[in-house]
């Protein structure tokens, strides 16, 4: 007999923070504003169920489904997730 216990994304960059721009090479420009995104939700519940394709070689889902997250809070509470952003702060370095 098999049995599904639980649906989640794993959130695999160490303490959940990952700074962008994100390959060594790239220009800091190209990130934007953001700087890092923090997210203090490591495991986040999901549903295959809100999933999509993306062409022929992916699929993408949400981190947070409204509907569910009505009807079982407990299960899909809303991820916390922190983003700072080059305009933060004072100085050429500030972030929050």
């Amino acid at each position: 007999m098999l049995r599904k216990v639980s649906e989640y994304i794993y959130i695999g960059q160490p303490q959940g923070i990952r700074r962008f721009p994100d390959f060594t090479t790239a220009d800091s420009s190209t990130a934007g504003l953001l700087k890092v995104a923090k997210f203090n939700s490591i495991t986040i519940n999901v549903d295959s169920a809100w999933s999509e394709d993306v062409g022929q070689y992916g699929w993408i889902i949400p981190l947070w489904n409204r509907s569910a997250a009505l009807r079982r809070p407990r299960v899909y509470p809303r991820p916390d997730i922190a983003f700072s952003t080059v305009a933060e702060g004072q100085g050429d370095e500030a972030e929050t």
